[in-house]
């Protein structure tokens, strides 16, 4: 069997990737950038329908799961 390596195998043997190298940053950007996208959504639907609502109900069971699984 011939070693063939694939195009992200000879990128990072070249140091093509520094950018993939995790920093102390990279997690609380990610957070600080998908947070209020995933959040956002189900906040302005209890700011307009109120914590009693069913779709506030709906968005936050299916944020809840989203994490469970």
């Amino acid at each position: 069997v011939p070693d063939i390596k694939g195009a992200v195998d000879l990128m990072f043997e070249r140091g093509e990737l520094a950018h993939t190298r995790p920093t102390r940053w990279h997690a609380p950007r990610a957070v600080a950038i998908w947070l209020p996208i995933w959040l956002g959504p189900v906040l302005l639907i209890w700011e307009f329908t109120g914590s009693a609502s069913v779709w506030t109900e709906i968005g936050g069971f299916f944020s809840v799961m989203a994490v469970v699984t």
